[in-house]
């Protein structure tokens, strides 16, 4: 409970039960939107018995909050909807003391890697169409997307969906924490690259040498991912990459390291 509210109950006194329930009501309000708002693409893709993937929904459900500043956390690989509520959850903490506003997006990423590649890339484009219809109800917000590990993918397929969209002015910022992200794909010429420079204003990757998780991805891919070195060609000019001591794969979502990054974004800003 609002520790503020009960205690200024217990000093002041109230008259009669109705004014005590209005205080109760208020206080259950307050609680009720310290929480991240959720916006869930869980059921728009399911896996069949033959390992294909089917739409069975066409949007997101949810909503932004109405704020000046949203950002909108993606979560990674093989994370259940109670996994990727309680991530979004640490987000919002981590952002408490800024001026943001925290969407978690859930997705169904709990599913073998190569299909959850798959609908990573399809649930970035359903985002996309979602960001536009929500631009249209709140134009001057500013939006961050942030993600996590394959998050990151979701999240580079959105913003290369709004580019070819022509939807330059939806997004603000992106800031990859740990990305599952091969790293040809963000540079210049690859996949990524122009849609990064002429869609979003800045583009920050964090990413951690010692990331066995990621070493282990490139091995599958025969690649390498961003959260694990920098890309070694050219990168759009908004695009910066910073070595950072997450000290293990999720240890982004530890609050303290969450808040670091921020800290750090905010002094290059």
């Amino acid at each position: 409970m609002n520790n503020e509210k009960i205690n200024s109950a217990e000093t002041e006194g109230f008259e009669d039960d109705e004014s005590v329930e209005k205080m109760l009501d208020s206080v259950k309000q307050d609680e009720t939107e310290s929480k991240a708002s959720i916006l869930n693409a869980r059921n728009i893709y399911r896996t069949s018995w033959l390992g294909k993937i089917q739409e069975t929904k066409d949007k997101i459900e949810g909503s932004l909050p109405r704020s000046d500043k949203i950002v909108i956390h993606v979560h990674g690989w093989r994370n259940s909807r109670e996994r990727g509520t309680t991530n979004a959850e640490d987000v919002r903490k981590a952002y408490s003391q800024t001026d943001y506003c925290v969407s978690g997006l859930i997705w169904s990423s709990d599913d073998t890697w190569w299909n959850a590649k798959e609908v990573a890339d399809r649930t970035g484009r359903k985002l996309a169409e979602f960001l536009v219809e929500q631009y249209e109800e709140n134009p001057e917000a500013s939006i961050r997307l942030q993600g996590h590990s394959l998050g990151c993918r979701v999240i580079s397929e959105t913003v290369h969906s709004l580019h070819s969209m022509g939807e330059a002015s939806v997004v603000d910022e992106v800031v990859l924490l740990g990305g599952a992200v091969d790293c040809r794909k963000v540079q210049i010429e690859g996949r990524y690259g122009k849609a990064f420079e002429e869609s979003v204003d800045s583009v920050w990757s964090f990413f951690f040498k010692k990331d066995i998780v990621l070493r282990w991805i490139g091995f599958y891919e025969r690649s390498h991912m961003i959260g694990r070195r920098k890309s070694r060609g050219e990168l759009a000019s908004n695009f910066t990459e910073i070595e950072f001591d997450a000290e293990h794969h999720r240890g982004y979502y530890r609050i303290n390291k969450m808040q670091e990054i921020l800290s750090i974004i905010d002094k290059a800003n």
